[in-house]
């Protein structure tokens, strides 16, 4: 039986989070010895993994204060992470997004491990010039590194990396594909994420604030601009049109209520969420940012593609959706077929060629 190390920084609200919940649990049920990781204790987890995983945590400290703390705390998590690797004869070490990663291939370097590498946003999302450097020496290194778009697998390869080890991985659905339930459309829209810069949840409110007051919009998320868009959405006039909902693990009946899912981010890596909604039968409507909803929606098919910053567009976009019903009727019928190539059946074949 083939033992897997999976590690990411947190199993706390978030894409990257829930895909790493969701491939251990199914490779945990079909022939796999699978550990998860974390560099947060396991109190904090958002997500829940199967039993049959072994559930670990380095209990790094992100408090610690005071430069020579600081100092040795970054040699104390270099002595943890050994240790993990020492605890047991993994074939596959997997590691998940740019910070952990960084850190836990200062380990392998001399390491007969298979590694391999997630990242989960766009090359450029990285702003520190530090972890780009370390990024750019330390990932090659690596077995392979899995990519969310063909975008960013040409920006890694003008960095200098072997196209033999670049390649690009869906991400599964968050929750198993439902059965495809037809419904009335009733102006209920949906926005998914956390609410930070990125998102650009400010954008969204601004274009909600130019619809007539039979639509309303519900946020699921948390995050540090919380109050400032709440502020935001009272200075609007939207207290009675927008329902900043917070976290939400019963996201099955969030997609059941809504009819469609907007996105107004800056930049993404390559959303998941715009998958699920798709597979409870909403079509999206995004903003063309990179990278992300351009890879995961046919304008006019599953969703629309908005210019980026075109608020007056996605504005007309969301009202020409619902003054036509058979036009949602069938947008949300494809966007229930197209969803299905990211069924964590589908994405899980993928993965198994590269850990056998």
């Amino acid at each position: 039986m083939k033992k897997i190390l999976f590690v990411i920084g947190s199993l706390q609200s978030g894409g990257a989070e829930r895909v790493a919940a969701r491939l251990c649990s199914f490779w945990s049920n079909t022939g796999y010895d699978v550990t998860l990781a974390t560099g947060v204790p396991k109190g904090n987890d958002f997500y829940k993994v199967d039993n049959k995983v072994k559930r670990i945590t380095l209990n790094f400290n992100y408090k610690v204060s005071g430069l020579i703390k600081k100092i040795t705390e970054q040699f104390t998590r270099f002595f943890k992470i050994q240790v993990a690797l020492n605890s047991d004869d993994y074939d596959v070490i997997i590691s998940s997004a740019t910070d952990i990663s960084i850190r836990f291939m200062l380990n392998l370097l001399i390491s007969n491990k298979k590694v391999i590498i997630c990242e989960h946003n766009n090359y450029y999302a990285v702003k520190s010039k530090f972890k780009k450097f370390a990024r750019n020496i330390l990932f090659k290194r690596a077995d392979f590194l899995f990519l969310l778009t063909e975008r960013d697998k040409e920006t890694y390869l003008n960095k200098g990396f072997n196209t033999d080890k670049l390649h690009v991985m869906k991400n599964p659905l968050g929750l198993p594909l439902p059965t495809y339930m037809e419904k009335e459309p009733t102006k209920k829209l949906l926005a998914v994420g956390r609410l930070t810069k990125q998102k650009s949840f400010s954008r969204l409110l601004r274009i909600i604030a130019t619809l007539d007051d039979s639509f309303n919009l519900t946020i699921v998320g948390d995050g540090e601009e919380k109050e400032e868009l709440l502020s935001l959405s009272d200075g609007l006039g939207l207290k009675d049109k927008v329902n900043f909902l917070g976290n939400q693990k019963d996201m099955d009946t969030v997609y059941r209520n809504h009819d469609v899912l907007l996105m107004t981010s800056i930049y993404e890596g390559l959303p998941m969420v715009i998958g699920e909604a798709n597979a409870y039968g909403l079509p999206v409507i995004a903003y063309d940012c990179p990278t992300g909803p351009r890879e995961l929606i046919q304008h006019n098919f599953n969703g629309y593609l908005i210019e980026d910053g075109d608020s007056e567009g996605f504005s007309r976009s969301i009202e020409h959706l619902f003054k036509n019903p058979e036009l949602y009727k069938a947008m949300s019928e494809n966007a229930h077929s197209h969803a299905k190539k990211q069924s964590i059946e589908e994405v899980a074949a993928s993965w198994k060629l590269f850990l056998e």
